[in-house]
């Protein structure tokens, strides 16, 4: 392994594990266990958990801070997945809206 030092890795109770911070935590990280050994699948969770963070701190991409929050196959994911959907279609609805409205004014001007 290389010199570099992964952010949030330690090694605990015999095993290397990603400890998330109390601010990561209250986003809806949870501690992720990476095995015995640091290998390099290990370190690139550890990598891939690091990456997740930095885009939810910057602010990009809520929905993959729901991935995190909600499992595959759940509830909350499809609750997450339905709210996505109706943004969509509204978003959709009033973009037609607009389209329809300058339509018809620019009918009216002629």
């Amino acid at each position: 392994m290389g010199a570099d030092k992964i952010r949030y890795v330690l090694y605990l109770k015999g095993a290397w594990r990603w400890r998330p911070t109390a601010r990561m935590r209250a986003k809806g990280f949870k501690m992720i266990t990476l095995g015995p050994v640091l290998d390099a699948a290990a370190c690139a969770r550890a990598r891939a958990a690091n990456l997740e963070w930095d885009r939810m701190r910057r602010g990009a991409d809520p929905a993959g801070a729901s991935a995190l929050l909600y499992p595959r196959g759940s509830v909350g994911e499809a609750y997450q997945r339905a709210l996505k959907l109706r943004d969509a279609e509204q978003a959709a609805k009033g973009k037609v809206q607009i389209e329809t409205r300058r339509l018809a004014e620019s009918l009216e001007m002629a």
